[in-house]
């Protein structure tokens, strides 16, 4: 029951296992503030020259010192280091490339401890000729990408979590994944597919759970109840056969098949090969996925009726369970479709789908990422537009490596900042449709994932006489983006003065001068 929905349980939260990712985060506390008493004092008495992860047991440790090292590798597994300086980072040991919790074991003979060791002598950018003789040249090029900042410290931060804030919620999933109980309930694709479909589905939540039980077998029909010793009828509740099982109820017996033979699914129930409650369900899924909804509530019907029949409860309506089933289905979705319109009714929308031209003091330049997850590739674009609509330049480049779309982004802005001061303009906009990133950039609150590159964007700002972040949705930055898509399928960088690629041509035509200079 402690499995996920989506696995075969129920989603049930598993005590244990929660209170581990508790205690996982008294340990994150513990490591990420290292002034507070508590942390000194442990410190002081179990690792005083080493960090919490080297830490051993040591001798006549305090039950709560036992239960810490208990999730130490929940907590190695979430953690993750945004490099600034170097310093902290033990090449070798410290998870800070994706993909690769260590880089270890370190070669023979090899003088490279730190992170801070693979930088130039400035410590403002990485030594390329010493990263591609100790990595293999995907990790050296990866390793290159990072931003690195020596003005400012490494960071540690939680990579299970968008923003890199520790969250009991995904330190539980971490904990759930280790559990040798929980990894032996793996189930087939096909099998997370038939539960997505149940799940995902528009039926009231009994339905679901019923579905949940015959998929399991935990109804009590005739053969189960004897398999138990509990009843001692031996023929089914409609037709008499001689046995009753979830099958025959649902798709053998005589009342069954009148039921399904009024509906547009074909005799089905006399696929070959089908022999089981899974195999049906497939059957339709795969032949008439449009009607999944629709079976799953005739199913429940189905048994309804068996049970009203079985304790002499029939009121006549029981005959057309599909005519009952669609109606009771057709009000429910109704139902739902007026909670949600009332429930964004009155809702204002403030962010704007269109380019809106800046005032006439300042330019706005939009930027944009497109990031292809398989490879890490990303290709940053932006375009730089005056009041009047006019484009003062624009750009497009490969990034070779970035972890995540956000951190895509980031560089995206900071390459287009970059560009700006260079060209001494002092009141710019910075447009994206990255709503996470302009919300930490208005209200300064650094995104540990990117602390580094975002400390730089904010200090790069200090230097326009007016720097202002504004989001667009994607449909309002659509030239940007197209120039960013660019970048995929070319790995030169391309700078243009008064004029955007020709791939943005039809964009910068309709939804800036047609839409919005009047």
């Amino acid at each position: 029951m402690c499995v996920s929905k989506f696995r075969g349980g129920l989603g049930f939260r598993h005590l244990g296992l929660f209170n581990r990712a508790l205690l996982a985060k008294q340990v994150w506390r513990l490591i990420t503030s290292p002034t507070t008493l508590a942390a000194r004092t442990l410190k002081a008495r179990y690792f005083p020259r080493s960090s919490f992860f080297d830490a051993k047991i040591g001798y006549r440790p305090s039950y709560i010192w036992r239960s810490f090292l208990s999730v130490k590798d929940i907590v190695r597994k979430g953690c993750k280091w945004n490099i600034g300086d170097g310093r902290s980072v033990n090449v070798w040991n410290d998870f800070w490339v994706d993909d690769h919790t260590n880089l270890g074991p370190k070669p023979n003979n090899c003088d490279v401890n730190q992170v801070r060791d693979l930088l130039n002598l400035e410590g403002d950018d990485w030594n390329r000729e010493l990263l591609y003789s100790l990595f293999p040249h995907n990790n050296a090029s990866k390793i290159a990408c990072c931003f690195v900042s020596k003005s400012r410290n490494d960071v540690l931060f939680w990579h299970k979590n968008p923003g890199g804030r520790f969250s009991c919620k995904s330190a539980y999933f971490l904990a759930l994944e280790a559990d040798e109980d929980m990894v032996r309930n793996a189930i087939s694709e096909d099998s997370i597919e038939f539960w997505r479909a149940v799940w995902k589905a528009r039926v009231p939540g009994k339905v679901k759970l019923f579905m949940w039980r015959a998929w399991n077998n935990y109804v009590p029909t005739i053969d189960n109840l004897q398999s138990r010793g509990l009843n001692h009828t031996s023929s089914c509740t409609h037709c008499g056969e001689t046995t009753e099982n979830l099958v025959h109820v649902m798709f053998k017996c005589s009342a069954a098949k009148e039921v399904w033979d009024r509906c547009s699914l074909g005799c089905f129930y006399d696929t070959q090969g089908a022999v089981n409650f899974h195999d049906f369900c497939r059957v339709i899924l795969e032949n008439f996925p449009a009607e999944w909804e629709v079976f799953m509530m005739i199913l429940w019907g189905l048994w309804t009726r068996r049970n009203k029949h079985f304790h002499g409860q029939l009121n006549g309506r029981e005959g057309k369970v599909e005519e009952v089933a669609k109606v009771i289905l057709s009000d429910y979705q109704k139902e739902n479709q007026r909670g949600i319109i009332s429930s964004t009714n009155g809702v204002h929308n403030t962010h704007t789908t269109v380019w809106l031209r800046p005032n006439a003091q300042h330019i706005k330049i939009n930027c944009d990422a497109a990031w292809q997850k398989e490879s890490g590739k990303a290709g940053l674009g932006f375009v730089a537009r005056d009041y009047n609509g006019e484009v003062l330049f624009s750009g497009t480049r490969l990034e070779w490596y970035a972890s995540s779309p956000l951190e895509a982004e980031a560089k995206a802005v900071h390459w287009a900042m970059i560009h700006a001061l260079n060209r001494g303009y002092s009141n710019v906009i910075f447009e994206t449709d990255s709503l996470c990133l302009v919300k930490a950039l208005h209200n300064k609150i650094v995104l540990l994932e990117i602390a580094s590159l975002f400390s730089e964007i904010l200090s790069r700002s200090m230097a326009f006489n007016d720097c202002k972040w504004s989001f667009v949705k994607r449909e309002g930055n659509r030239v940007a983006h197209s120039i960013a898509s660019l970048a995929l399928s070319c790995s030169n960088e391309i700078m243009l003065d008064g004029s955007v690629p020709s791939c943005a041509n039809v964009w910068v035509t309709k939804y800036v001068i047609s839409s919005n200079i009047e």
